[in-house]
């Protein structure tokens, strides 16, 4: 799949619902530097589920996956607001402001005027 040059938000023509757009570069290399730095620090505590580890064991966000499709509770993770998240959570909050008409039309919202 090429990926998209586009500045706003365009959906893939091979995965509906899946969007690319280009994103600031540097903004990128601060992010991938603080995911290398995540999964680096990550110490194993428990032996992985089947042999392998999955990235929600240490990429985990928000409201923890297992306790929302499972139990069907909320439980936030509390690794959520610790320093090493940070700069995934200023580009998650970075993209949705820049991007937010698109995002809201695409979940069939007007954008504010």
């Amino acid at each position: 799949m090429a990926s998209s040059a586009a500045t706003i938000p365009q959906e893939s023509s091979e995965i509906p619902g899946f969007y690319t757009w280009s994103a600031d570069p540097a903004a990128l290399r601060r992010l991938q530097a603080c995911t290398r730095a995540v999964f680096e620090s990550y110490h194993v505590t428990m032996p992985a589920k089947h042999g392998r580890r999955r990235m929600s064991d240490v990429l985990e966000l928000g409201n923890l996956f297992t306790a929302a499709e499972k139990r069907n509770e909320f439980e936030f993770e509390a690794r959520t607001e610790t320093k090493p998240h940070e700069e995934i959570l200023r580009f998650i909050a970075w993209q949705t402001a820049a991007h937010r008409d698109a995002i809201g039309e695409r979940r069939g919202r007007a954008p504010p005027k």
